[in-house]
């Protein structure tokens, strides 16, 4: 089976949607499949390139509107992509999902679309112009689609507004335990020590750093907590990139809590492996989500989690993790809080986090599904 799949960013560039396009190309090569990936060439890397199995084929972009490349090369369909049996195209608020449109008219080829969320900004300009896009165009989209894969049961609801449900797939998300690297205690204190994190109890959050995860509520949550225990050895740690860096470091200094919210940037997979092993705590204040990777990540670490009721995580995890309102501090602060002083709950939430993930989340099983699709789609055309 050849499969091309078509996505705004790919690795090295960091995000959800660019591992969860790894992790599924990985899994399609293994099975002996043929993958190749379009993407923009953001950050600027190889053009070409193989990269475990996989041909990788990056294209210059002229502009990023609301982080999304326009790539004008993949206006013109070449001769190459008649030898595709399906094109996966991912991220349906992105001018690729056009390139899809193009493709499929022109080329006959069929179209499978991987829906991650729906796109919110927090701002309303930027959000009215997700709206109108909305009702102009993601329509004709996903009427071309053989079918359209949800990650939750939520995402599906709404992709039912614009397509009969016959032609939607719920397959969630999942993790790749050969990423995820288990080290001795000894290399984990080595790692405490040289960041200066040693006898500390670490709140961590990973992501983004912008409106739509809810680092502000975070920090505010951290803010009450720090002033009901008054502990100096626990700490919240940020880790990511993103425009809310420095209005959050604002934030931070302003409730002077400097030496307990430390901001550790981007980091490579195996530190953020480290972190998880290191951490007492992980917490998404998220106040939309497509179907984070982190909360499975974590959890397969057996780390406790604190999320927000939002329909994802309410659907997936209401039973192994402790869900709070978005947007209320307050709450946040509580959970974090009973956590802190109840280790017999931080043990119970750890246990069936661990065995949620591993029954439920994992590429074997998630693939196989991918798979099953692929096969009726091509050989029903």
């Amino acid at each position: 089976m050849n499969i091309l799949h078509i996505t705004p960013y790919f690795l090295p560039h960091k995000g959800g949607i660019e591992r969860y396009v790894n992790n599924l190309s990985k899994n399609l090569v293994d099975r002996g499949h043929n993958v190749t990936i379009y993407t923009a060439n953001i950050p600027e890397t190889k053009l070409v390139e193989n990269f475990n199995g996989i041909s990788i084929f990056r294209f210059n972009c002229i502009a990023e509107p609301l982080r999304n490349p326009i790539i004008p090369r993949l206006m013109f369909p070449t001769k190459n992509i008649q030898k595709y049996d399906l094109i996966h195209i991912h991220m349906l608020y992105s001018s690729v999902a056009l390139y899809g449109l193009l493709e499929r008219n022109v080329c006959g080829i069929p179209v499978v679309m991987t829906h991650y969320g729906q796109m919110r900004f927090e701002e309303k300009f930027k959000d009215r112009m997700v709206k109108l896009y909305e009702i102009i165009i993601l329509r004709k989209i996903l009427s071309i689609c053989a079918c359209c894969i949800a990650l939750s049961e939520s995402d599906a609801q709404f992709l039912t507004s614009f397509v009969t449900e016959n032609r939607i797939k719920v397959i969630p998300n999942a993790i790749d335990s050969r990423e995820l690297l288990h080290y001795s205690k000894n290399e984990i204190n080595l790692f405490l020590k040289l960041h200066n994190l040693e006898n500390k109890k670490i709140i961590l959050f990973i992501g983004r750093l912008i409106p739509i995860k809810g680092i502000n509520y975070l920090i505010e949550a951290f803010y009450r907590v720090k002033k009901t225990i008054q502990n100096p050895s626990v700490v919240l740690l940020i880790v990511g990139a993103g425009a809310e860096y420095y209005p959050l470091k604002q934030i931070v200094k302003e409730k002077k809590m400097i030496d307990s919210v430390i901001f550790f940037g981007e980091v490579s997979n195996i530190d953020i492996n480290f972190l998880y092993q290191s951490s007492f705590l992980f917490v998404l204040p998220s106040l939309s989500e497509g179907f984070p990777t982190v909360v499975l990540e974590a959890m397969y670490y057996g780390i406790p989690v604190i999320g927000t009721d939002i329909p994802v995580m309410k659907t997936n995890f209401s039973e192994s993790a402790l869900l709070v309102p978005p947007s209320n501090s307050n709450a946040l602060a509580e959970a974090i809080l009973s956590l802190i002083s109840d280790p017999s709950l931080t043990l119970i939430l750890s246990i069936k986090a661990k065995e949620k993930v591993l029954n439920n989340f994992t590429w074997d099983i998630i693939g196989e599904k991918y798979l099953d699709i692929y096969t009726n789609i091509i050989y029903s055309n």
